[in-house]
């Protein structure tokens, strides 16, 4: 298995860190961070374990909206270090579902569909699909950037 993107160094510090600490800035109250396993590098805000045996995106997202102490949760992957903090701020703003734009794990999520993303997760069905009940949330494009592997950072000067 290769590096695990959480831990792409970014700005100073791993880029799970550095998302963590736009969500603070954007006013999130509580902050943590879904692992399969612990990350002993990470250590800047709590993390609770996606312990299924599947690799699915939204086994992530059923254990953090379940561990949610908040009707509605922020989701934001490990791989989106761009997104600005006001995006985060709009998005906190919405009472209903809703996605980023082209971005479908990006949103605010009631923790009540805790049980629907694990349903999903389970019978492995359309991370997109989960979302097309959400409102959508345009923002500009680079926000939107995933960074899935060290070659993504090309010469941006982002990557440490």
């Amino acid at each position: 298995m290769g590096t695990n993107k959480a831990l792409y160094p970014f700005q100073g510090q791993a880029m799970a860190d550095h998302i963590g600490q736009r969500l603070i800035a954007a006013g999130c109250t509580q902050v943590f961070q879904v692992c399969k396993n612990p990350l002993q590098e990470l250590q800047t805000f709590p993390q609770i374990y996606d312990q299924l045996a599947i690799q699915h995106p939204l086994s992530g997202v059923a254990r953090a909206l379940h561990h949610s102490s908040h009707e509605f949760a922020l989701i934001i992957p490990c791989d989106l270090p761009f997104v600005r903090i006001e995006s985060l701020r709009r998005l906190l703003q919405f009472s209903q579902p809703c996605v980023v734009t082209k971005q479908p794990l990006l949103g605010i999520f009631p923790k009540k569909w805790a049980s629907r993303a694990l349903d999903y997760a389970l019978h492995g069905k359309s991370v997109r699909h989960f979302s097309t009940s959400c409102s959508l949330l345009d923002v500009a494009e680079n926000e939107r950037k995933n960074m899935n592997c060290i070659s993504d950072f090309g010469d941006s000067g982002d990557y440490d």
